[in-house]
């Protein structure tokens, strides 16, 4: 892991059955991590309009629904991101991984980026803005 990177790892939680909870909890941060996804498209949208040319303030990316870290990219780091529907960008030391929910792939010092898997990743995939459905 690069600097500054502490992974999260995902358990289980509650008294129910683990692979319910742990089913209901993927759903939950995919669809966090989509409406952060969704906002920054529009950031990306109106950053192109004004022709920004340095780094753009994009919001992270991880699927705890109360973060506000900020993480600025270049609008061309940002496409690296989303050229697959299951990346996600996070700031350093919000990668939530575990079992249905993600597992990084790239750690940089200003940024990481984590795959979405299992059920995040096709509930990811269904609902990235850029889909031609």
């Amino acid at each position: 892991m690069g600097a500054g990177f502490r992974v999260v790892v995902g358990g289980s939680s509650g008294s129910m059955g683990g692979g319910e909870v742990e089913a209901d909890r993927a759903e939950r941060v995919a669809l966090n991590e989509v409406t952060f996804r969704r906002a920054n498209e529009m950031i990306e949208e109106r950053a192109e309009e004004l022709a920004v040319t340095g780094r753009v303030p994009f919001i992270c990316e991880c699927g705890d629904a109360s973060c506000l870290e900020r993480v600025e990219l270049s609008l061309a780091e940002y496409e690296a991101v989303r050229e697959d529907a299951r990346s996600f960008l996070v700031a350093p030391g919000h990668a939530i991984t575990g079992p249905d929910l993600s597992r990084v792939i790239r750690s940089e010092r200003r940024y990481g980026v984590v795959e979405k898997i299992g059920r995040s990743g096709e509930i990811a995939e269904a609902r990235d803005p850029r889909s031609d459905d």
